[in-house]
Parts: structure tokens; sequence; C-alpha cells
């Protein structure tokens, strides 16, 4: 039987793109010793350099939950397990003796229909699930009693912290990335837990549940980890935001429970302090230290095969079957060493770790500005340096292109080509370091991501908020400022991507946002698609 199961075990590269920029060791009369860090820090951007302060064990909440999730089977394995207990032994029964037809089984239950009822129960705004998928929840919030004693331990310590060896791991090239789905996984349950509270008709404990979820989206956004384990929060963040959207018109809860959940809110909003820490510690901890070994005297040769094992074969010693082959292995090898033949310095670590560095400062000191303010193209001087770089020679892995939707060329570069390229790039200091700017494209996207997760907690409030003036006007509001008069919003939540009020119309009971661009299409949006960039953001209000 085909199997489906929640998993997320992906080198670090193949998460995100490799967040960080990697920095390699000089090569040339200017080579600086590949472990030689402190001398690479020392050209770090003052606003980007960062010492995190180690928190204790007995302290940090990390501990308690990656022993829950150790701990804590799937829902998805634990409903594949059930139906085939419970569900198909019993609904098969009626065709003992008989002869099997196919045809006759069509309306059978099918495993991944189970299993996608048995869902439900992770989403408020769906109804929770009956039957034997309603008895498979339940029969797992039991067998993961000890996951979840281990959870509520974990949340009445200080705070979340991403360990320090943990962050040494990652600077193994295909090292795995077991501890990202442990707050995932751990919001699922107490998502789940809150759902059964409110199907059981205890919405004072669903409540509770619910501001733990809170507290959990807010403990790993402000877990000093790099940039994939701030990624892993927001995504979070987002499960708790829709929950808190659904709960805010469950017919179950009482303003009281309402007025505990908007008073936490702010707490979960998605900080520029959060993030700025979280590009410190990428840079800090990660881009300075993961440095292949190389000798000062190391030749092209030497230069170009460590750049394609790092990263078009990701470490390993076969090409990655996802993104590269041999003969585009091959192809890359023998144009760079025909590219940079000659070159004075192809590659500089302490310049690219400098430009590196500026540019996060540059988004750093920016990150306060409302998205159509921000400064763009931050990495476009550099990147200009080396418009004669031929697209196929891109050392850069192939997902760096299947993330932005656009296609890596596979064709072979003309010596023409390559000889004009040669001519321009040789006059360029560095052109590999700056070819690894490509990398700035993802943190820009994160930051995307940030403001979203920013929109989502504005608009969640906006969502407790009309449910309550609801309840005591008997309708929703004219205006979003008639929130603030009445006393259930502090001001009138602003747009992170315009830096304008959220749009609101009552009349059609839906909030939106701008988006990416700078066009207010009116709330006009497709309610089945995801959130695709260029169209507004769009909420409906139940």
């Amino acid at each position: 039987m085909k199997r489906r199961y929640d998993n997320l075990s992906l080198d670090r590269r193949q998460f995100l793109t490799s967040t960080s920029l990697v920095a390699l060791s000089q090569v040339g009369t200017h080579a600086a010793t590949a472990n030689d860090s402190h001398n690479l820090a020392a050209h770090i951007h003052p606003d980007v350099k960062y010492v995190r302060a180690e928190l204790a064990r007995q302290d940090n909440t990390f501990w308690d939950w990656q022993e829950a999730n150790d701990k804590l089977t799937s829902l998805n394995k634990f409903a594949e397990d059930y139906f085939e207990q419970h569900v198909e032994v019993i609904d098969g029964a009626k065709h003992e003796g008989d002869e099997q037809d196919i045809d006759d089984w069509e309306d059978e239950p099918d495993l991944f229909d189970f299993q996608d009822e048995v869902d439900k129960a992770k989403e408020l705004a769906k109804p929770f699930p009956e039957g034997d998928a309603r008895d498979c929840v339940r029969d797992w919030l039991e067998a993961s009693k000890e996951s979840i004693r281990l959870v509520e331990r974990g949340l009445a310590r200080r705070r979340y912290q991403v360990p320090q060896e943990y962050l040494t791991a990652f600077l193994s090239t295909g090292n795995k990335m077991e501890e990202l789905p442990v707050p995932r996984n751990i919001a699922t349950l107490k998502t789940v837990l809150c759902n059964d509270c409110l199907a059981r008709g205890e919405p004072a404990l669903a409540t509770q549940h619910l501001v733990d979820l809170l507290k959990i989206a807010n403990m790993t956004m402000n877990g000093e980890g790099y940039l994939v384990h701030y990624m892993v929060a927001l995504g979070v963040h987002t499960t708790a935001m829709d929950a808190v959207n659904a709960f805010a018109f469950s017919p179950q809860i009482t303003n009281q429970s309402l007025a505990k959940i908007l008073d936490f809110l702010p707490q979960t909003m998605p900080s520029t302090q959060s993030l700025a820490r979280v590009f410190r510690v990428e840079v800090g901890y990660y881009v300075q230290h993961d440095l292949p070994v190389l000798p000062p005297t190391a030749d092209l040769q030497q230069l170009v095969d460590t750049l394609i094992k790092k990263y078009l074969q990701l470490g390993n010693d076969e090409p990655n079957a996802m993104f590269t082959s041999h003969e585009q292995i091959d192809r890359v090898r023998s144009g760079m060493l025909k590219l940079f033949d000659g070159h004075p310095q192809p590659f500089d670590a302490a310049d690219t770790i400098r430009i590196y560095s500026e540019s996060v400062a540059t988004m750093i000191n920016d990150l306060s500005s409302p998205w159509l303010q921000r400064k763009q193209d931050i990495a476009k001087p550099w990147l200009a340096e080396i418009a004669a770089w031929p697209e196929p020679l891109s050392f850069i892995n192939d997902l760096s292109f299947s993330l932005s939707g656009d296609e890596k060329e596979e064709r072979a570069v003309t010596d023409y080509e390559l000889s004009q390229a040669q001519v321009k790039l040789r006059q360029v200091h560095n052109p590999i370091g700056k070819h690894m700017l490509h990398y700035f494209n993802t943190f820009e996207s994160i930051r995307r991501a940030h403001h979203i997760g920013q929109l989502r907690a504005e608009i969640a409030g906006v969502f407790i908020a009309c449910r309550m003036y609801r309840d005591k006007e008997r309708r929703l509001p004219d205006r979003l400022s008639d929130l603030v008069t009445s006393g259930l919003l502090p001001s009138v939540p602003i747009d992170p991507f315009s830096g304008q009020a959220v749009r609101y119309d009552p009349r059609r009971r839906l909030i939106w946002s701008f988006g990416t661009n700078e066009v207010d299409d009116n709330g006009d949006w497709d309610f089945n698609a995801t959130f695709p960039d260029g169209d507004d953001i769009v909420w409906r209000i139940p």
C-alpha cells in the first residue's frame, strides 16, 4: 500500500536554496587559510555582527519539544495504521467469500480519503471529523499523552532557543535537518487539541490551547536560529493565525475568551528585531564558518571542483538527481576552467563576506520600511559587474531556479561567447564571490514572507474585534476605525506592504492588502488559489 507521511528531512540547501551565501577560502596571492574564520569575521559589517548568549539547558524549551516530537507519531501515519486495523477490515468483511471484483470496490473507503477526513482535525475552519475518523483522532491524542505533557513542560520554561550544537551541525554539508519539523509538529498537536475541545463543548479549555499555540509561534520566531528555522517558525505562525481567524467566529466562544486571545495577539507579531537577529545569526554562525578546506596555494582546478561539489552535488560524490546530471556538471566544470583561465583573482573570500554583509546590513536597516518603499536591488551594483557570466555556467544549484519559476539554461556555451565573457570578467575582481550574491534574492523572499506574517497577525486581530463588535452592534463595523473608537483595537491596522491602512469592505465582508505590487485591485482575488505574487491578499469575514 502506498504510504503518505508528513516528513521534512532535507538538506539545508535543498530546503532554502542555501539561505546564506557560503563563503569559500580565497585562491591566489591574497589567499587566507580556510579555517581562519576570525580573519573573515573582521570583514563583516558592524551592523551585522552578533554574539548569542547560550541558554542553559534547564531554561530551554527546545529540549522538551525535541523529546515530545521523538515520542510523537504523526497523525498521518497513525491514521494509516488505524485504517488498516479498523476501517479496512470492518468495511471489507461483507466481501468475505465473494469473488473480488474491482468494480464492486469503487465505493469502498480509501486510505487517502480517510487521511483527508482525519486531517480536518488540524484546521479549526473545518468541521471536526466524525465516525471512524473522529475515533482515530481521539485515539491519537490518547496515544500522545506523554508528548502533550512534554509540550506543556516546555511552555513553562524561560524561552526557546536553537542550541549551538544544532547550529554547528548545519555546517556539515549534506547534514539532515531532523529538528526543523519539531515546532510544526508541536503546533499541529496543539491545534488538534483545541479543535477537539471545541467539538466536545469545552470552549474554555480550547481557548487555553489556542493561547498555547500562539506562545509556540512567538517562542519559535525568537529562537535565534538560522533563516531556515525562521521560515519554519513563520509556518507555525500561519497555523496559529488561521486558527485564530476560525476561532473568532466559532459560536461557542464568548467575548471573554476572545478578549483573552486579543490581548495576547500583539506578542505574536513577527518583529523587525526578530528577523534582523536571524540575519545576523545567519552571517555570524553559518556564513563565515562554512568553509571548505582549501590550502592557500590552491589552483583554479581545486577551486572549481570545490564549488561544484558544494553547490551542484550538495557535498555528495554523485550529482543530485533532482537538479543536476553528470553532463551538466562536466559542462560547468570545463566552462569555468576556460572562463577563469589566467584570471588574477577569481575569488576573494574577504571581499565576498564584506559585500555580502553590506547587503545584509542594508536590508536590516531597511526592515522597518513598508515593502513598497523598501530599497530594491541592493546587490545590483555587484551583480551588474558580472553580467557577462554565461548563465549555463552557473554553479548555483538548480533549486534556485525552480523556486523562482525560471528554467536553467542547459545549452552549450559557444567559444565566441566564452571568449567575450572571459575578457570582460578578467576586469572584475572576485567575480565568483559576486556571482554568489544571487542568493540575496532568497533574502528578499524571506522578507516578503515576514511581511505576510505581520499582515496575518493584523488581520487576526481584526477578525476577533469584528466578532466582538458584531455581538454588540448586531452588524459589522462600517469602517475599521469604528473598532478603535469602540476600544477593541488600539489603532487601525497598517498594511506592511503599502504602509497604509489595510483595506476593508463591510458589504463584501472583505479585508485585503495591496500585496507585493502598488496596485489596489479592490480585493479581487481567486479564493481557491494560494497567494499569487502581484495580486491583492484577501481575507473574507465569515
